[in-house]
């Protein structure tokens, strides 16, 4: 009798193969997960440079000033530093690309309610439809936002309120400097209900007090670039969990944990700490009481100067130092 050849893979066949593949799963992973993460923040500079050669444009066409951090849409809340979600009655709207930034409604579908950013001063340059941040009409659904070069693409956002699926469109992942001046120790404090604790020293919140979007001198000024002193080692912008770029207090070293989530009130800042998101490109520590346990995780996150230059930074101590010229004691 003819014997009939069985072409099939046995049981142990089959297990050996699927043992294999589960090993190479194991081991690609990993790697394929790191590849994402450089990708995204080679990404994130490349949205940084778009973002200071607009900037240089504005400047060009703007007699050598430079963008404010916010203008119109009235002050502050009651903590003296996180800017009112809505600025009905709070002040005279700021009016930038013919649209009334802090009006008491909405204007034609966009969101004008909160105050101009300084996403909505340079979208001009970058797009020819989008007025950027909450000036964007198209704002209403969380893609579209995250599609701009104003949004870091390592970044989820934090939810509008803390209850909505949507997310805030100030805070992007990117936030400004305001401290254009600023030294190791000028300011030495910044009082509970102030960000200008002397007149006119930042431009954080350019409050509007007049029908020609003249700043409330009690809010800051507009800056020239040529007044920002040592551009090559100040940051303009950078990856943070928070929409200024701050380090508000004396420093510490090390820097103290870093907070887990920007609320809607305001976050506190311990003495020293700064708004970098210190992990962004790197790995996030382990949560302990105040924040990221500070000795854990890998550092990464993206700064950029105003010379034009991006850095990735793999150190706490630049942070600071990009702010107040100086590494802490």
């Amino acid at each position: 009798m003819r014997r009939t050849k069985n072409n099939g893979f046995t049981l142990v066949e089959l297990l050996v193969v699927i043992g294999i593949i589960a090993l190479l799963i194991s081991i690609l992973l990993p790697v394929l997960g790191s590849v994402r993460k450089t990708a995204e923040a080679v990404k994130c500079a490349s949205n940084l440079r778009q973002c200071y050669q607009a900037l240089a444009l504005y400047v060009h066409e703007n007699k050598q000033f430079i963008i404010p951090v916010r203008a119109g849409g009235g002050g502050l809340d009651a903590s003296g530093d996180q800017p009112k979600a809505i600025a009905t009655a709070l002040g005279t709207p700021y009016t930038l690309n013919g649209i009334a930034y802090g009006a008491s409604s909405n204007v034609a579908g966009v969101s004008t309610v909160d105050a101009a950013w300084w996403m909505n001063f340079l979208a001009p340059y970058l797009s020819k439809t989008a007025k950027g941040g909450s000036g964007d009409g198209t704002l209403q659904t969380t893609a579209a936002a995250r599609q701009t070069v104003f949004w870091c693409p390592s970044w989820a956002g934090i939810p509008d309120n803390l209850a909505s699926s949507e997310v805030n469109r100030q805070d992007t992942g990117y936030a400004m400097n305001y401290m254009l001046n600023a030294s190791a120790t000028v300011p030495s404090l910044l009082s509970p209900g102030a960000i200008c604790p002397q007149t006119g020293w930042c431009f954080a919140s350019l409050k509007t007090t007049a029908g020609d979007n003249s700043p409330d001198p009690a809010f800051g000024k507009w800056y020239k670039i040529m007044q920002v002193t040592r551009p090559a080692e100040r940051a303009f912008l950078g990856d943070a969990w928070y929409y200024y770029l701050k380090a508000p207090t004396a420093p510490t070293n090390p820097l103290p944990p870093q907070p887990t989530l920007v609320i809607g009130n305001g976050e506190p800042l311990t003495p020293g700490a700064t708004t970098y998101d210190f992990y962004r490109h790197g790995t996030y520590p382990k949560v302990v009481s105040g924040g990221f346990d500070p000795n854990g995780g890998k550092i990464g996150y993206n700064i950029l100067y105003f010379d034009g230059h991006v850095a990735k930074s793999v150190d706490k101590l630049d942070a600071y130092k990009s702010l107040r010229m100086r590494y802490p004691r």
